[in-house]
């Protein structure tokens, strides 16, 4: 659904005949693919309604495209009261726009509401629980706790954990090697937020781990 994808759309739509040169003139330089490869996966013939579906479909595309444009640029505003925390989450391996937006919505400016670094991971649901009858436990999982918020840092310890930042790199591989990948970023989710919550907590900037061990990186 990119630019060039939509172009090619309403080549469809419009029912011109569609041939290699035509094609070549509505792509954009960035596509890897030549326009004859393209025309071979385009050849074909469409119908008056499914070129009016098509229409329809493809309205309905850009409509919600505007819409996310106009939704991004209100968290924009909402979010320039805290630019100096935003700006240092970022700094965090693994922290998009996105996660980072995420994180002040769910969790706020400050963690005045969570005593310790433990509760707020288990309101995230990041905090392994377990299940023990007559002394014998059943196994751990992480509890549901907050889907926004751990999804974004799941999603965030992925990206970390198979970046070249050394200190997530070696946690991601390491449950790799036990074929638990899940597991692995789970865990690079649960050192993230702790990075998090003492980013905020202090107002420090994080510091790798091999430069300087800020109470930041060490907690984690």
């Amino acid at each position: 659904m990119t630019a060039t994808g939509q172009r090619l759309l309403s080549l469809f739509i419009n029912g011109e005949v569609i041939n290699e040169q035509l094609i070549e003139e509505t792509i954009s330089k960035r596509v890897h693919a030549s326009p004859w490869q393209l025309f071979e996966a385009m050849n074909g013939s469409l119908t008056t309604i499914n070129r009016q579906l098509l229409q329809l479909e493809l309205a309905t595309i850009r409509r919600l495209t505007d819409e996310i444009k106009e939704c991004e640029q209100l968290i924009e505003e909402h979010l320039q009261p805290y630019e100096d925390l935003y700006l240092r989450l970022l700094e965090i391996p693994g922290i998009s726009q996105t996660t980072a937006q995420v994180v002040i919505a769910e969790v706020g400016p400050t963690v005045e509401a969570f005593e310790t670094v433990e509760r707020l991971a288990s309101w995230a649901g990041l905090c392994p629980g377990s299940y023990e009858s007559a002394g014998i436990q059943y196994g751990s999982k992480t509890t549901r706790g907050n889907r926004y918020l751990k999804a974004a840092l799941c999603r965030a310890g992925l990206t970390a954990g198979r970046s070249n930042h050394q200190e997530f790199r070696a946690i991601y591989f390491k449950f790799s090697e036990r074929k638990q990948k899940g597991k692995g970023v789970v865990a690079l989710a649960h050192k993230l937020l702790r990075i998090v919550y003492m980013l905020i907590k202090t107002g420090e900037t994080y510091t790798p781990w091999q430069q300087k061990k800020t109470p930041a990186t060490a907690i984690a």
